[in-house]
């Protein structure tokens, strides 16, 4: 059977870009020029496990496949991307992704604790943790609040293109 033209890897415990690279199939040469290229925007030291890399191959004339490019997101509005030019030459883009502003209103019904009833509201955590900080003054959350209680948040989300939350 003909190997995928693309490969999604994910980074584990105690791996680097490079080992993951190599193990996708992208050979020594090139793991090296690709790395060096994605560390003019993002230190490959700071990979984390769990971080996906798409790595892309093409059809070489012998039949193989050869390294084409990877892609890299690093947060929700940007990620990297490293293209072969040829032998020598690799190139690496910073890609942001405009962010469209949201505003959102929620009501939530104290059951058991402000946080659990909050998060079962989709009220993000950030948003939790800001009302909890402004309102910590006058409310004592540990015995003012009571079950049936309501809380209502208007908040401003900033999300993606893909309408993943961004802050």
């Amino acid at each position: 059977p003909e190997k995928p033209l693309q490969r999604t890897v994910l980074v584990g415990d105690g791996q680097t870009i490079a080992g993951v690279l190599q193990e996708a199939g992208v050979g020594g040469k090139d793991t090296f020029r690709a790395v060096e290229a994605l560390g003019e925007h993002y230190d490959p030291r700071r990979v984390r496990s769990g971080q996906q890399l798409d790595v892309n191959f093409k059809p070489l004339e012998d039949g193989s496949l050869g390294f084409e490019s990877l892609s890299m997101k690093i947060s929700p509005v940007k990620e990297i991307l490293v293209t072969k030019k040829d032998d020598e030459d690799f190139s690496s883009d910073l890609q942001e992704q405009e962010l469209q502003r949201k505003v959102y209103g929620r009501l939530a019904t104290i059951e058991t604790s402000l946080y659990g009833s909050a998060a079962r509201a989709d009220i993000p955590s950030a948003v939790i943790a800001e009302m909890i900080r402004v309102y910590s003054w006058n409310v004592d959350f540990q015995r003012d609040i009571r079950r049936g209680d309501k809380v209502q948040v208007l908040y401003e989300a900033f999300e993606n293109e893909d309408g993943d939350f961004a802050k």
